[in-house]
Formats: C-alpha cells, sequence, structure tokens
C-alpha cells in the first residue's frame, strides 16, 4: 500500500480481534513515531506501551471514549516530556507529539493492524488519571491514548475533500 492509499483508507478502528500484536510490529509502530517531525527537533516525548490486559481495562475507565481499550492489544500513550525540549521557548512540544501519534496510526493501517486516537491532552482528569495509573512524572503530560490490535471490524474512511473548506491565497 502506497502513503496516499495508506491516509485516504485509513479509519478508526475499536473494535480488536483477541490476539496480541507481535513486538517487532510494536518496534516498527514506535520506529515511525520517532520519525515524526519536531519543532527545532525538540523530540519532546516519552510512549507507555501497555499490553496488560488488566491495565486496558482500568485505561478504559479514563473517559467515556476510552472504553474500546477493554478489548485492545495493546495502548500507545504518547506524552509531552516538555523538560527535553531546551528552545527558549518551548510552548508547543505537543505539536511533535500529535505528529508521532498521526505517524503510528498510519504505519498501523499499513502494516494491518486497526487503531484510533483517545485524546487525554488537555483534559486534567484524564491526563491525572492516566499519570497515576501509569507512573506518569507529574512534569510529564499523557497527550493521547493509541488503542490498537488486529482489527475486528472494517469501517469506511470518513474524510472526503471538502472544497468549500480550501481557501488560495487568502481565506
Amino acid at each position: 500500500m502506497d502513503a496516499i492509499e495508506c491516509i485516504l483508507k485509513r479509519a478508526s478502528v475499536r473494535k480488536y480481534q483477541d490476539r496480541p500484536v507481535e513486538r517487532e510490529l510494536i518496534e516498527k509502530l514506535l520506529l515511525c513515531g520517532f520519525h515524526a517531525p519536531t519543532a527545532g527537533n525538540s523530540r519532546a516525548w516519552q510512549f507507555v506501551v501497555v499490553q496488560n490486559r488488566d491495565t486496558l481495562a482500568r485505561m478504559s475507565l479514563a473517559a467515556p471514549g476510552h472504553a474500546c481499550l477493554k478489548g485492545a492489544s495493546l495502548a500507545i500513550v504518547a506524552c509531552v516530556d516538555w523538560k527535553k525540549d531546551q528552545r527558549p521557548v518551548h510552548d508547543n512540544s505537543e505539536h511533535g507529539v500529535a505528529a508521532a501519534c498521526e505517524n503510528i496510526l498510519l504505519a498501523a493501517h499499513g502494516l494491518g493492524l486497526g487503531g484510533v486516537w483517545l485524546a487525554s491532552y488537555p483534559r486534567p482528569q484524564v491526563m491525572n488519571y492516566l499519570r497515576e495509573l501509569l507512573s506518569i512524572p507529574s512534569d510529564v503530560d499523557p497527550y493521547a491514548v493509541l488503542s490498537l490490535g488486529y482489527p475486528d471490524e472494517s469501517p469506511a474512511p470518513k474524510g472526503l475533500y471538502e472544497p468549500d473548506a480550501v481557501h488560495f491565497e487568502a481565506y
């Protein structure tokens, strides 16, 4: 599958087969995340990989939309590590983490996995719940949870080109 096809055919998957994801594929997903662009090459990220079924079930309680984690094979919690960004102004480190999340989701689709982005940042209640559950340091923010596994559903992609939302040269 080429890059364009991967982007256009990816859809959010919330139902998974009861099948573990191989360590080799997890490493590929993370490698793709690490290849995301970051401002000033700050690379202000940390990733927590969770495969323990009990922990995934507890993570599913973080927010109503996180319920799919109960059936996931794994979750990757992408975090913003603000102290890693040594630029004088580093108030946008979360954008690189967002790019890493998208890389991981696209790589998952390209590898035959399914996944969905579950937001945590900037929701203090969700962030604090995940921080405590996963022993994430107080100066590191859980930005997003990527629920992943072998898909047990085939949702249609929802993205369509919206010409009314495109403006050339000026709004």
